[in-house]
């Protein structure tokens, strides 16, 4: 969990599929967050003080989150994209 901390606050962007979301509610960072997850983990992001939302890909600040391993596609150009977004220029 201190990793998870450690990333999340140095702003680096995170990716969190499927079960992944479980990491930021027990991290202690959920609260407040729109964030999507496999459905049956969508009860510990609302006790956690997060919204679930049932979308492929859900971004919140720096995180980008999605339900399934179906969503992958999706959820990797997006991450693709924000990463290309602060790619500095050659």
């Amino acid at each position: 969990m201190e990793f998870v901390k450690a990333v999340v606050g140095r702003g680096t962007l995170v990716g969190a599929v499927c079960h992944g979301p479980q990491m930021l509610v027990t991290a202690g960072l959920a609260a407040g967050r729109r964030l999507t997850s496999w459905r049956e983990v969508a009860p510990e992001i609302r006790e956690a003080g997060g919204t679930y939302v049932d979308e492929a890909v859900v971004e919140d600040g720096q995180f980008v989150t999605s339900r399934k391993p179906g969503d992958l596609p999706v959820e990797m150009a997006r991450i693709l994209e924000r990463l290309a977004a602060v790619r500095p220029a050659v």
